[in-house]
């Protein structure tokens, strides 16, 4: 396991929350339980997609993420990863 949680959407929070207090707490706490699994599953296998582009990274691309925006980073690995995650 990765460690740490999905963080839920804040639409799905409000609804756990009323689920909650209306006695439901164990459906959510295995709802958000699946989730986590889930994306723990996905992670992992996403990891050769994420090592190919960081090995396919030139120079050109590393420099562009260093002094690029707060957001060069993740616009690098979108470029480079959505179709593969897709």
């Amino acid at each position: 396991m990765l460690g740490g949680c999905v963080t839920m959407p804040e639409n799905l929070q409000k609804v756990s929350s009323t689920l909650r207090k209306v006695g439901m707490g164990r459906a959510v706490d295995e709802f958000e339980r699946k989730m986590n699994l889930a994306a723990e599953e996905a992670a992992i296998g996403a990891d050769p997609i994420f090592v190919d582009a960081v090995r396919r990274m030139s120079i050109a691309d590393a420099k562009g993420i260093l002094n690029g925006h707060d957001t060069a980073t993740t616009d690098y690995f979108r470029e480079k990863t959505t179709a593969a995650l897709t």
